[in-house]
């Protein structure tokens, strides 16, 4: 019999505005699932991979091939989902899951994958990988035809080659393994490893004894290199293994079917830490193996045994967490202050462009007719302009020169001030077409030695009519000349 004390926790990321990754974790499953599609079709796949997931597992018992049969269902209900809902069309998600079960050799835990989120191992110092990832660059790593340093970098590194939904049937792939008590397990979305690490997880891992202190850790390390994606993990610590430290060497992963289909060796997938050893798991050590001494025959005293076991090796952790799925929030305070923030200015912006269309007046034709509006000339944005009056002056009383000015629209402050502008208008053609009556005046002048007596000498002078130019606003008058009354000087000689 095997105990598990878990944890996990799940962000966003610091790019992404949805988190489309899903956790669970239990004493008997635990798993992540990384969505994809567009929208909110990641964040349904994923959820809706794991609510499966969960359910069938249940029912069909802790076997691996009850587990392998819940992965399908969960393929199968992503699958059926796309395939009902037009906007669901298209998505999928990743899953890797761990679960204790029974098999003919004993109790072993079972790990399921699909996709490229990965489960790891940390026993005595060594770092494993136990799933690889079913991407077009990790292929190519498997048959020899990419080195692991070009496939950290590779274009199509994050092109799926398998994912749960995209397809109506699919390739689960699963190995069994015995654990020891004071084993680490991590399952990991590739939002994690991507940002961190390998010998970095590997240290956080070994360094954080607490399984929830070391779940967001790893996440805070994610976000400190950039969480250009969602970052999803969940802890797994073995309390209570099914074999003793000395009846399993690492070599076993080394030598396993499902090692050798990583195509990696040892040193690839070992991080260079410390051996794990921490006080509390050398405790779940001891009292495991105290429990063990319980007689076989005892069934009901063994499980009582192993319950005080575990329940002495967790008092150095917090208290367990409730199983259940953890659904990414779809609206989070940021989110909604963010919303609000936009229509506040959305709906300010419309108010002040209603506004400045509405405080301003212009003078401008229709046909013959000069009209009031208000308004913009030409429109503000998706406001016209608005007749307000149609005058009964027409461009037959106004000056030709006038004409282009109203018809582009001359602005004006206010109706009352079109009114004024549009009576100068008149009032200027009026001046024009109306110059006055020219006046002639004669003028005697002065004594002259020269000239003879009575000699009169009579010039004619053409006065200008007066005239007055009338502006657009103010009226300027041209100064007036009064001449004197006309008068004949008759001068005599002697």
């Amino acid at each position: 019999m095997m105990l598990f004390r878990t944890a996990s926790a799940t962000h966003v990321g610091t790019v992404r505005s949805v988190n489309q990754d899903a956790v669970y974790e239990s004493n008997d499953l635990c798993a992540v699932a990384d969505g994809m599609g567009g929208a909110a079709a990641g964040e349904v796949a994923s959820t809706l991979a794991l609510e499966t997931l969960t359910s069938h597992f249940a029912i069909g018992g802790l076997s691996s091939n009850s587990l392998e049969r819940a992965v399908i269902a969960a393929n199968a209900a992503v699958y059926s989902a796309s395939l009902t809902d037009v906007s669901l069309a298209g998505m999928g998600t990743t899953v890797t899951a761990i679960a204790p079960v029974a098999t003919d050799e004993g109790d072993r835990a079972a790990v399921v994958n699909v996709g490229d989120s990965r489960c790891y191992l940390l026993s005595d110092g060594e770092l494993i990988q136990l799933t690889y990832d079913h991407s077009v660059a990790s292929d190519l790593v498997r048959h020899g035809q990419l080195s692991a340093a070009d496939a950290a970098q590779h274009p199509q590194r994050h092109m799926l080659t398998r994912a749960l939904g995209v397809a109506d049937s699919v390739e689960v792939d699963l190995v069994e393994f015995p654990t020891v008590a004071g084993d680490r397990l991590l399952i990991c979305s590739d939002g994690l490893t991507n940002e961190v690490t390998h010998d970095d997880i590997a240290a956080i891992l070994f360094d954080e004894r607490d399984p929830t202190d070391a779940a967001h850790a790893l996440v805070d390390a994610a976000i400190a290199a950039g969480g250009h994606d969602n970052i999803s993990v969940v802890i797994v610590d073995v309390l209570v293994g099914d074999v003793g430290p000395t009846e399993r060497a690492l070599s076993y992963y080394d030598t396993s079917p499902f090692q050798e289909g990583l195509g990696h060796s040892s040193d690839d997938l070992t991080g260079a830490v410390a051996a794990f050893s921490a006080a509390a798991v050398l405790e779940a050590r001891d009292v495991g193996a105290s429990a063990g001494h319980v007689e076989d025959d005892d069934e009901d005293m063994a499980h009582h045994a192993l319950h005080e076991a575990a329940m002495a090796a967790s008092t150095t952790y917090s208290n367990p967490v409730e199983a259940s799925i953890r659904r990414p929030r779809p609206f989070t305070l940021r989110t909604v202050l963010f919303f609000a923030l936009v229509a506040a200015l959305t709906y300010g912006g419309y108010r002040f462009v209603g506004w400045f269309a509405s405080t301003q007046y212009f003078v401008s034709v229709n046909g013959s007719t000069i009209t009031i509006l208000q308004g913009q000339p030409g429109g503000t944005l998706w406001i016209k302009p608005l007749v307000v009056e149609t005058t009964t002056s027409t461009t037959g009383q106004i000056l030709p020169s006038r004409l282009a000015d109203l018809q582009h629209g001359v602005p004006q402050p206010s109706v009352q001030a079109a009114h004024r502008f549009i009576s100068n208008l008149i009032e200027e053609r009026t001046a024009a077409v109306n110059p006055g009556v020219a006046l002639t005046t004669t003028t005697t002048v002065a004594w002259n030695p020269a000239w003879t007596p009575s000699t009169t000498v009579t010039v004619a002078t053409t006065i200008p009519a007066v005239t007055t130019t009338t502006a657009v606003v103010t009226t300027t008058t041209a100064p007036t000349t009064t001449i004197p009354a006309t008068t004949t000087t008759t001068i005599l000689a002697g």
